[in-house]
C-alpha cells in the first residue's frame, strides 16, 4: 500500500522561480525550503511570506479550500492564521494551485512540547469558540476530508504497532470503544489541530494556528480533541467548562479522535523518519490516556 505521504510531484528551483516570476511585486525574494508535510512543500519568501506547493493530488483540493475560505475566516479569528495573498497555477494541463501566504510568526509547538501549557488555554479556547461560531457556509466542497470517525479509528488500529508499547493497550482499548453517533451539527472545523499546527513565540506563548488544509463544516469533535491531546488534569477541565454547550457524546468522540490522531502521528513519524512527529504523537496518546475517561465538569 502506498503511504499517504508518498510524493507525486517534485518541484525544481526552475519550476519555483518560473511561478514566482508571475508576481513582479515579489522582486528578487529567494525561496528557502523550511519543511514538507503529507501534502505540501513549504518555502519561506523572506521574513513574512510562505509558499506552499502541493506534493500530491490529494493536496490540490486542500489548497483550493484554503485560497477560498481563509480570507473569510481570518478576520473573524482571535489568533493569527496564514492569509493567502497570491494564488498561482502551474502552466501544465493539471493547473495545480500554488499559494503564497502572509505567514505566522513563531515556531511549531511540536518542536518544544512544553510540559506546562496552562498559558495556552485562553487563546485555544478563544480560537475554538470563535471558529465554531462563524456563520456556516452553504457551498459544496466542505465535507470532512477524513470521512466518518468509525473507519478512521479502524485505520488507526491497523497502524498501532508504531505506538510505544507501553501505550498500546490503552490506545487499542480507546480506539475499539463503540463510536457514538456523529452529530448532524455543522460548524467550522480546522480539522487537523495537532501540535505542529500550533505556533509559539519566543516566550512559549501561542502566536497562531496554521495549516487549514483539512478545514470543513461538520461535527466539532476533531478540533475539541485538543482537550485530550494537548491538555490534561485541571487544564483539560477548564477547557471543557469553557464550552458548556458541548455534549458528553461529543467529548467522547473528541477523545477517540485524539487517540486516532496520536497513533497516526506515531505511525507517520516512523514511516517518514520524522522524530518530532513521532514525539507529538506519543505526547498526544499519553495525555489522552491520562485521567478519567470523562472528567466531572
Amino acid at each position: 500500500m502506498v503511504p499517504p505521504w508518498q510524493r507525486e510531484r517534485s518541484w525544481s528551483p526552475e519550476d519555483i522561480l518560473s511561478l514566482l516570476a508571475e508576481v513582479p511585486s515579489l522582486g528578487d525574494r529567494s525561496p528557502q525550503k523550511i519543511g514538507e508535510g503529507f501534502d505540501n512543500d513549504v518555502f519561506s519568501l523572506g521574513d513574512d511570506l510562505w509558499l506552499r506547493l502541493p506534493r500530491r493530488t490529494a493536496a490540490v483540493a486542500n489548497l483550493e479550500r484554503e485560497a477560498r475560505w481563509l480570507p473569510v475566516l481570518a478576520p473573524q479569528l482571535p489568533l493569527p492564521v496564514p492569509t493567502p495573498v497570491h494564488l498561482l497555477r502551474t502552466l501544465d494541463e493539471a493547473r495545480w494551485p500554488v499559494l503564497i501566504y502572509r505567514g505566522v510568526v513563531g515556531q511549531p509547538a511540536d518542536e518544544v512540547l512544553p510540559a506546562e501549557r496552562t498559558s495556552w488555554l485562553a487563546p485555544v479556547i478563544g480560537f475554538l469558540r470563535a471558529l465554531q461560531h462563524i456563520p456556516p457556509a452553504q457551498e459544496p466542497g466542505l465535507e470532512p476530508p477524513r470521512g466518518p470517525l468509525k473507519p478512521a479509528l479502524q485505520r488507526a488500529l491497523e497502524r498501532i504497532d508504531a505506538t510505544p508499547i507501553e501505550l498500546r493497550d490503552g490506545a487499542r482499548e480507546g480506539l475499539s470503544t463503540p463510536v457514538s453517533h456523529e452529530s448532524e451539527q455543522r460548524v467550522w472545523c480546522h480539522g487537523d489541530l495537532y501540535s505542529r499546527h500550533l505556533m509559539l513565540d519566543a516566550a512559549g506563548e501561542v502566536s497562531g494556528v496554521i495549516d487549514f488544509g483539512d478545514m470543513h463544516m461538520g461535527d466539532p469533535y476533531c478540533d475539541l480533541s485538543v482537550a485530550w491531546s494537548w491538555f490534561e488534569g485541571e487544564d483539560r477541565l477548564q477547557l471543557m467548562r469553557a464550552l458548556p454547550e458541548i455534549s458528553e457524546p461529543t467529548w467522547r468522540r473528541a477523545r477517540q479522535f485524539a487517540l486516532f490522531s496520536g497513533t497516526t502521528l506515531c505511525w507517520a513519524g516512523a514511516g517518514r523518519d520524522d522524530p518530532a512527529m513521532s514525539r507529538a504523537g506519543e505526547d498526544a496518546v499519553r495525555r489522552a490516556l491520562a485521567g478519567p475517561l470523562l472528567p466531572q465538569i
